[in-house]
């Protein structure tokens, strides 16, 4: 599988610094796991030293190695706006996996110029064999 993997330094204003190191899936872009140890650690890390206490997230490991799919519909803008408009507007589209980002409601650049509100609808699916293979292999 393909990743691309981040390091960066995280400068507090109310805390220690920290380095924090994130690794994504190319292929759904998930970021499944994001690493903060301390400046000492890291460097004790570097060095070769093994076992270095750190706190971890693991989030969306069960979307890893899957393919994200994105589509934009647009919704007609109701005159008034309630959940259970917004909601029945959306949820007929929610189907197959697919789901919306509901904070596009009320983004107001996503309103359009003749009436309707464009939506961004995600899902995740079992990528093709060749899509598959081509995130297996190593680059050359």
């Amino acid at each position: 599988m393909k990743g691309q993997l981040s390091i960066n330094r995280v400068y507090c204003s109310h805390g220690d610094d920290y380095m924090s190191i994130r690794i994504e899936d190319c292929l759904s872009g998930v970021v499944f796991t994001e690493v903060e140890i301390s400046l000492e650690g890291f460097a004790r890390a570097l060095s070769a030293e093994g076992n270095i206490d750190c706190d971890f997230t693991l989030r969306g490991i069960d979307l890893v190695g899957k393919k994200r799919e994105v589509k934009t519909c647009k919704i007609p803008q109701p005159d008034i706006f309630s959940e259970e408009i917004t909601e029945n507007a959306i949820g007929e589209r929610e189907s197959d996996g697919w789901e919306a980002r509901r904070e596009d409601l009320e983004n107001r650049h996503n309103f359009t110029k003749d009436g309707h509100i464009e939506v961004v609808f995600t899902r995740f699916v079992n990528p093709t064999e060749k899509e598959s293979d081509e995130t297996l292999q190593p680059d050359s």
